[in-house]
């Protein structure tokens, strides 16, 4: 009677490690394969930014004083590398600690250079509609240039590994600045938390909070 329980509880024992093993194998795990699903918005760009409140009010204030590139957002075809409000924050704090030290006028959105906002601005926008697919064949990233100056950006596209797969787990996206040069030490990062929002005319990532605005240009550029 020992052995015959024995044996049932080994077999119980096989049953269940095998069906975990095979659900762990299946698409809908969440340590297989996990895909961010394309989000839809019916409506351009600047109706989506400006349907997120407390998120992108920073963006849309710089955008109402640029109206070439709000005019961009709202008609063509491109990528937005979308910053929140936190990283304006962090870009501004940055700048105004400086100011403030040197017995300087502080700055604010409003008061900001044009023309400095929008050579920085620009570096968040390329052409045309690209969602992770247009990255995940280039093992060491794809350069693109910035809508209007022309500016050489990177994009790195990862599978991050998980629970023993490699590159199993959950996409990773990088942005770069690469500084017009080739020597990856000296690029200014920016990390996505959140990929692939399809607008009418643009697909949009989301910078990580973390990201001061500007990408470590906004102090230099605004203290002239």
């Amino acid at each position: 009677m020992k052995n015959r329980m024995k044996n049932y509880t080994k077999a119980l024992l096989f049953l269940l490690i095998t069906s975990v093993s095979i659900s762990s194998c299946k698409d809908d795990s969440p340590y297989y394969d996990v895909e961010n699903k394309l989000q839809e918005f019916d409506g351009n760009a600047i109706a989506y930014l400006q349907a997120q409140p407390n998120t992108y009010d920073s963006l849309l204030k710089v955008l109402e004083r640029l109206p070439e590139l709000k005019n961009v957002l709202t008609n063509e075809q491109v990528t937005l590398f979308a910053p929140t409000n936190q990283n304006f924050i962090a870009a501004l704090s940055d700048l105004n600690f400086v100011r403030k030290s040197e017995g300087r006028t502080l700055i604010n959105l409003n008061t900001a250079t044009i023309e400095e906002l929008n050579i920085m601005m620009c570096k968040y926008i390329i052409a045309e509609k690209r969602t992770t697919d247009a990255f995940k064949a280039f093992l060491d990233g794809i350069y693109v240039p910035s809508i209007k100056i022309g500016e050489q950006m990177h994009i790195q596209y990862n599978k991050l590994d998980a629970s023993g797969y490699v590159a199993g787990g959950p996409q990773s996206v990088t942005f770069s600045d690469t500084k017009n040069g080739f020597v990856r030490a000296y690029w200014e990062r920016a990390q996505i938390s959140v990929v692939n929002i399809k607008t009418s005319n643009a697909i949009i990532y989301v910078l990580n909070p973390l990201h001061v605005f500007g990408f470590n240009e906004f102090t230099s550029r605004l203290n002239k």
